[in-house]
C-alpha cells in the first residue's frame, strides 16, 4: 500500500512515464548529476532543489513543495505577524494586503523568500531570511514609476530610488501565485491617492487584457469621492511620503471650505500656522496636495519667516493649472520669492492672473525674473498688489518695459497698486511709456501709487483716454501747479472716475487746494462718488467753500481727518454742510478735525452735529474720533430717535464711564444704528457693564469693531470678559437679521480693496491687441509728445527733482474766483468784456444759497445776470472745452514779477446794479436758460456768515505768473490779521 503511494506521487509514474521534464517548471533550470529533479508533494510537478525547499502540510505532515503552493496554502507564524503588525504601527497605516511572495536579486538569478505588505500609502518588502536578519525595505506608492505583469504569477516594479537621488530608479521582479490580488491592492491604494493627477504624473501599468485584471484606465479620476475625502486622503498621502505627522485641524478646516463652497484657501486663518506651537504643522505637504487639484482657485499666505515651505509652494505651482490667485504678504526674509519666475516660466498652463506680494522683498533678481516671466504668460493680468516690496526706480522700470513689450498681458489688468515703491524719474517715464501705449485698450480701474515719489504731471498725463479708470491714489505724493492742471483736465475729460485719494498731499498749498476742490465741485462730467482731503492742514474756508458748492454733487463720502479747525471753523463748515442739503452724502470722517474746545462751545459743535444728521436723510455713517470728548455726550442725546443714521464712529475720544453710560442710552432707545466702534475711550468694567446691559435691549446693532486697545490695555479679566459679552450679543443679532455679508462704509473705506474678497477670476485669455489701437489717435499722440517734452519747459522742485508743464487742458474756475453755480448763468461770450481786463484775482466765492440782503439783477432780454456783494468774476463759467476761454498774465517786468499785482482802475459803475452786457453769443452756442425764480428767503441764522465772506472779500492777493495752456492761478493768500475774519 505505501508504494502504491509512493508510485501515486511520484510525477514519473503519473505524468511523466517517459522522463520527459528535463527542466525545473520554474525556474528553467536543467536537470543533470548535480541538479537533482524534485517533485511537489502538492501538485506533483517537477522542481530543482532550490524551488522546491519549502515544507507544505500535507495531510498533516510537512512534505516538500514548490513556493507556489507554499504562498497558497501557508499560515503566517507568530513573529511574521508580529513584524507586519509593527510595520503597520511605524507607518501609521492599515494593511490592505499580505503574503509571500519571491523576489529576484538584481545582477543574479537567485530568489529569496519576502514578506510583503501593502498599505494604503506603502509597498513594504521584508526579507524572513535568518542568515542576514530581518531587512524591510520600504518603498511609497507615489514612487511607483511601472508595474508590468509577465505571466500569471511573475510580475515587475520599477520604483524611484531614494538614496541615488530621483533619478536612480529600482527594479523589483517578484514572483507569486497571489499576483491578483496583490496587484489589485497595489491599484486600488494608487487610485485613491493620485486623484486629479495628470496621465504623465502617474505609473503606467502593463495588464493582460484578459479581464482578470483589474482597469487602470479610471486612475485619476475622483470617481464617487467627495472633494473633502480626496483632500484628506491626498493630504495624507503626502504627509507620509514626507515623514511628517499630519494635521487634523487642517483637514477640518479644509473640509468646512470645501463643503461651504469656498475657494480662497486663506492659511492665515487655520489653526496651527504659528511657530513653535503645539498644534503647528509642516506646510509642504498642504502645497504638494493643491499640485494637480482643483479643491481651490485661490491661495493666501501671509507672515512667514521659512523659504523651505515657500520654495515647496512655487514647486507646486509650477504643476497646478487650476489656481488663479495667489496672495503671499509680509513674507520675512531676503529672496523668499527667488523663484517665482521660474515657476512661471516652467508652468506655461498656469492660471494665476491676481497676485499680491505686499509687504515682501522682491527687489533684486528676484523682480527681475518675475518681470522676464511675465512676458512669457499665455492669458492676461487682472490685479498685480506690489506695496511696499522695496522696489527701487530700476525695478518699476522693468515692470513697465515687460507691459510695453507684451501689452496682451497688461491691457486685461484692472488694478495696479505700486504704494510705497520709489519710482522717480527713471520710473515715472517708463509708467508714462506703458500708459500711453495701452491707454485705448486698457480695462484698468484702478491705479494706486500712493507713497511713490514719481513726478504726477508725467504718469498721470495718458489717463484721460482710460475709459475704465475708477480710482486713483496719490497720496503722500508731491504735487505742483503743472500736476494739479492735469488732474483739472482728468476730472474735466473722464466720465469714469470715482474715487480719487488726495491724503497727506506734499506741497499743499491754498491755491493748489482750491483748483483740486473747484475741479471736483463744478465739474459735471465726473461722477465722483469719495473723495479723500486727509492732512491737507489748510485754512477751513477753502472746505466750506467747498461744500457749499455740492447742492448737485453725486458725492457719497467726504473724507477730512486730520484738518484740525478751531471750534468757530468747524461750526462754519458744518452749517455749510447744513445750508448746501446734499441728497446723496453718505459718508462724513471729521476725524481730528476739532481743536481743543470748552464746554459751551462742544455744545455748540454738538448742536450742529445733530442738525447735520437729522436734516441729511442720505447720510448713514458719521466718523467723529479724537478730539470730540465733551461734544459726544449731548450729541448721542440728540440722535437717539433718528431713524436715519447707521454707522458712528467715536474712536480715542477719552469719555470714560460717563461716556460710556451716555451711549449705553443711546443703544437703548435707537432702533437704526448698525455699526458702531467705541476703541480708545478709556472704559472700565463698570462702562463696559452698562454697555451690555444696553444691549440686552438693542436688537439692531449688528457689526461692532473689536476695543482691541481697550483690551490691551486692561488688566482686569473682568472687563476682558465684559467685552467679550458685549461681542458675543452684537453678533448674536447678526445671526437674527442674517446680516452675515454685511459691510459698513466706514469699514470699507478704511480698508484696503483687492477686487472683491472672494473674487476668483476666470481664465482671461491673451487679447488681441493690434499697433493701429495702441497707437490711439494722431492729435493725442501730438497732445502726449508735447507733454512728454518737459524736460525744455520744466522748473525744479525744492529737493531739485525736475517740475513738468501740463499739456494743454481747458480752464477751469476755482472755487475762489467761481461764480455761484445756483444762481449764475453761464458765460457764452467768447471775448472779454472791458471789465474782465486781466487784474488780480477775485475772493472767495459766496454760499450757494444766497440771503435776502444780496440784490437779484432783472432780466434784460434774453440775458439775466446776478450781482452780489463780492466783484464780478473775471473767469469764465466752466463749460465745454470748445467754449473754454484762455487767459493769459501780461509779461512780467525786468527783474522778475512784481510781488504784489495793483488793483484794476475803477470803472463806472453800471446802472441798475447790473453788470455792463456782453457781447451776444457765438452762433452754434445753445441759448441761454429761462430766468431763474428768485430765491427762497433765508433766516437770519447765515448773517454772521455772509459777512465773514465778505470780509474775506477784501483780502488782496498776490498776482502769480500764467502759462499758455490753462487760467491763472493764485499762487499765495495773504492771511488776514489776528482780528480779521475769514
Amino acid at each position: 500500500y505505501q508504494r502504491r503511494v509512493r508510485e501515486f506521487h511520484d510525477p514519473v509514474l503519473m505524468g511523466d512515464q517517459t522522463g520527459s521534464t528535463v527542466s525545473c517548471n520554474d525556474c528553467g533550470v536543467a536537470f543533470s548529476f548535480t541538479t537533482r529533479k524534485h517533485s511537489c508533494k502538492v501538485c506533483s510537478r517537477a522542481f530543482c532543489s532550490d524551488c522546491s525547499n519549502e515544507k507544505t502540510s500535507v495531510k498533516g505532515k510537512g512534505e516538500r513543495s514548490c513556493f507556489n503552493c507554499f504562498a497558497k496554502s501557508a499560515t503566517f507564524t507568530e513573529n511574521e505577524n508580529a513584524l507586519a503588525q509593527s510595520v503597520s504601527q511605524q507607518l501609521q497605516e492599515d494593511v490592505v494586503f499580505r503574503g509571500y511572495v519571491r523576489l529576484k536579486k538584481s545582477k543574479s538569478k537567485e530568489r529569496s523568500k519576502r514578506l510583503v505588505v501593502v498599505g494604503k500609502y506603502w509597498l513594504v518588502f521584508i526579507n524572513l531570511s535568518s542568515l542576514r536578519g530581518k531587512q524591510v525595505s520600504v518603498n511609497h506608492l507615489y514612487d511607483l514609476m511601472e508595474v508590468s505583469v509577465n505571466s500569471a504569477d511573475k510580475a515587475s516594479f520599477k520604483l524611484k530610488g531614494q538614496k541615488g537621488g530621483p533619478n536612480q530608479t529600482k527594479l523589483r521582479e517578484i514572483q507569486t501565485p497571489l499576483l491578483s490580488d496583490l496587484i489589485s491592492a497595489v491599484v486600488s491604494s494608487y487610485r485613491s491617492i493620485n486623484v486629479g493627477f495628470p496621465k504623465e504624473r502617474q505609473a503606467t501599468f502593463g495588464f493582460p487584457h484578459d479581464g482578470s485584471w483589474p482597469q487602470t484606465d479610471d486612475i485619476g479620476s475622483k470617481g464617487q469621492m467627495h472633494e473633502e475625502e480626496i483632500f484628506e486622503q491626498v493630504y495624507r498621502a503626502q504627509c507620509s511620503y514626507l515623514g511628517v505627522p499630519f494635521s487634523t485641524e487642517l483637514i477640518l478646516y479644509a473640509a468646512d471650505l470645501i463643503s461651504e463652497g469656498i475657494y480662497e484657501f486663506d492659511l492665515s486663518l487655520c489653526p496651527g500656522l504659528e511657530l513653535n506651537g503645539e498644534l503647528t504643522f509642516d506646510l509642504r505637504p498642504v502645497f504638494f496636495t493643491l499640485s494637480h487639484h482643483t479643491f481651490f482657485r485661490s491661495i493666501k499666505i501671509c507672515d512667514i519667516s521659512k523659504r523651505e515651505p515657500i520654495d515647496s509652494l512655487l514647486k507646486a505651482l509650477s504643476f497646478n493649472s487650476t489656481i488663479s490667485k495667489l496672495l503671499l504678504t509680509n513674507l520675512k526674509g531676503a529672496d523668499m520669492l527667488v523663484n517665482i519666475g521660474d515657476t512661471f516660466t516652467k508652468n506655461s498652463n498656469n492660471q494665476i492672473q491676481v497676485m499680491e506680494f505686499s509687504g515682501t522683498d522682491m527687489s533684486g533678481k528676484t523682480f527681475t525674473n518675475f518681470c522676464n516671466a511675465l512676458q512669457g504668460l499665455r492669458h492676461g493680468l487682472i490685479g498685480l498688489y506690489l506695496r511696499k516690496c522695496g522696489l527701487g526706480p530700476s525695478d518699476i522700470s522693468k515692470l513697465a518695459k515687460a507691459f510695453t513689450a507684451k501689452p496682451e498681458v497688461s491691457v486685461t489688468l484692472e488694478e495696479l497698486d505700486l504704494s510705497n515703491n520709489r519710482l522717480e524719474d527713471e520710473g515715472s517715464t517708463a509708467l508714462q511709456t506703458w500708459l500711453t501705449k495701452v491707454r485705448s485698450e486698457s480695462k484698468l480701474r484702478r491705479l494706486i501709487l500712493n507713497s511713490c515719489s514719481f513726478l504726477v504731471a508725467q504718469v498721470l498725463s495718458p489717463l484721460n483716454s482710460f475709459n475704465c479708470l475708477e480710482e486713483i491714489g496719490i497720496a503722500d505724493n508731491r504735487i505742483d501747479v503743472n500736476a494739479t492742471q492735469i488732474i483739472r483736465s482728468l476730472l474735466e475729460t473722464s466720465k469714469s472716475i470715482r474715487i480719487m485719494d488726495f491724503t497727506d498731499i506734499k506741497g499743499m498749498s491754498v491755491p493748489i487746494a482750491e483748483t483740486i476742490t473747484s475741479a471736483i465741485a463744478f465739474n459735471k462730467v465726473a461722477n465722483l462718488l469719495r473723495v479723500d482731503f486727509s492732512n491737507w492742514n489748510i485754512p477751513f474756508f477753502v472746505f466750506k467753500n467747498f461744500v457749499s458748492c455740492l447742492d448737485k454733487s453725486k458725492l457719497e463720502a467726504i473724507n477730512l481727518t486730520g484738518n484740525k479747525m478751531l471750534p468757530s471753523d468747524l461750526m462754519l463748515l458744518l452749517e455749510a454742510f447744513i445750508g448746501t442739503g446734499l441728497l446723496n452724502l453718505k459718508v462724513i470722517i471729521l476725524d481730528d478735525c476739532l481743536k481743543k474746545a470748552n464746554a459751551s462751545v462742544s455744545l455748540s459743535v454738538a448742536q450742529l452735529l445733530i442738525q447735520l444728521v437729522n436734516v441729511t436723510p442720505s447720510l448713514k455713517a458719521l466718523s467723529i474720533c479724537q478730539g470730540f470728548k465733551k461734544a459726544i455726550p449731548t450729541f448721542l442725546e440728540g440722535i437717539s430717535s433718528n431713524q436715519t443714521l447707521e454707522e458712528l464712529r467715536l474712536k480715542s475720544n477719552n469719555i470714560g464711564d460717563k461716556g460710556a453710560s451716555s451711549v449705553a442710552q443711546f443703544l437703548r432707545r435707537n432702533a437704526t444704528l448698525k455699526y458702531l466702534d467705541l476703541d480708545g475711550n478709556q472704559f472700565t468694567v463698570s462702562g463696559w457693564r452698562t454697555i451690555r446691559s444696553a444691549m440686552k435691549k438693542n436688537k439692531s446693532l449688528i457689526q461692532m469693531a473689536f476695543p482691541q486697545s481697550e483690551a490691551k490695555a486692561s488688566n482686569d479679566q473682568r472687563t476682558y470678559q465684559m467685552i467679550v459679552d458685549v461681542c458675543s450679543q452684537v453678533q448674536t443679532n447678526k445671526q437674527n437679521m442674517n446680516a452675515e455679508g454685511y459691510l459698513p462704509h466706514l469699514v470699507e473705506i478704511d480698508q484696503v480693496a483687492i477686487l472683491q474678497p472672494n473674487y476668483i477670476p476666470n481664465m482671461t485669455p491673451l487679447a488681441h491687441v493690434s499697433e493701429s489701437s495702441l497707437s490711439g489717435s494722431s492729435s493725442y499722440d501730438q497732445s502726449i509728445s508735447s507733454s512728454a517734452d518737459y524736460s525744455s519747459q520744466s522748473t525744479s522742485y525744492d529737493d531739485g527733482r525736475p517740475q513738468f508743464s501740463a499739456p494743454p487742458t481747458s480752464s477751469l474756475p476755482t472755487l475762489s474766483t467761481m461764480p455761484r453755480a445756483a444762481g449764475r448763468l453761464p458765460n457764452t461770450s467768447t471775448s472779454r468784456p472791458p471789465s474782465m481786463a486781466p487784474g488780480p484775482p477775485p475772493p472767495a466765492l459766496t454760499p450757494s444759497r444766497l440771503p435776502p440782503s444780496s440784490p437779484r439783477g432783472t432780466s434784460t432780454g434774453s440775458q439775466q445776470a446776478l450781482t452780489v456783494r463780492s466783484p464780478p468774476s473775471s473767469f469764465p463759467p466752466p463749460g465745454p472745452p470748445q467754449a473754454a476761454t484762455m487767459r493769459t498774465a501780461p509779461p512780467p517786468p525786468p527783474g522778475g514779477p512784481p510781488r504784489s499785482a495793483p488793483p484794476p482802475p475803477p470803472g463806472p459803475p453800471p446802472p441798475s446794479g447790473l453788470p455792463p452786457p456782453g457781447p451776444p453769443p457765438p452762433p452754434g452756442l445753445p441759448p441761454p436758460p429761462p430766468e431763474l425764480p428768485p430765491p427762497p428767503a433765508d433766516s437770519g441764522e447765515r448773517s454772521q456768515l455772509l459777512s465773514s465772506i465778505t470780509a474775506f472779500s477784501k483780502v488782496k492777493l498776490k498776482k502769480c505768473e500764467t502759462n499758455d495752456r490753462s487760467a491763472p492761478l493764485v499762487s499765495t493768500v495773504k492771511p488776514p490779521g489776528k482780528n480779521e475774519p475769514f
